[in-house]
């Protein structure tokens, strides 16, 4: 019999080197927050396929987003220069509290999981905080 399932640093690798706006829960991850704030970059570029270790490069990140407490690794391209991130990354429920982080973290923006869309950071600051 053939094992077919993809394990989850498989899966995320594949979504990784299609370029794949994503964001997936790891396991032991207890918040539920709609906002996610990345917390650490994992890699970042513009050709994953010239990465040839992706898979470890993957593992790797996700163990460390396990021992770090995150919720979740996501990837996402920037639309304004091209390059591809993928973070571990924490999710909140009060988008106060999210864009705080954010900005403490000098992120560039935070994801709406329940509107499907990026709030960017500097836009925030503005609208709210200036």
């Amino acid at each position: 019999m053939r094992h077919t399932q993809l394990t989850l640093e498989q899966s995320v690798t594949n979504k990784v080197n299609g370029l794949q706006d994503f964001t997936t829960k790891i396991s032991g991850s207890h918040r539920a927050g709609r906002y996610v704030v990345a917390t650490k970059n994992i890699w970042k570029g513009e050709h994953t396929n010239k990465v040839h270790n992706m898979l470890e490069v993957i593992t790797d990140g996700i163990e460390e987003a396990r021992s770090r407490g995150c919720d979740s690794i996501g990837g996402w391209r920037d639309s304004e220069d091209g390059v591809y991130y993928v973070d571990m990354c924490v999710h909140f429920t009060r988008k106060k509290t999210a864009m705080e982080v954010a900005i403490a973290n000098k992120e560039i923006a935070v994801y709406d999981l329940a509107e499907e869309k990026e709030i960017n950071v500097e836009q925030y600051i503005k609208e709210y905080l200036l």
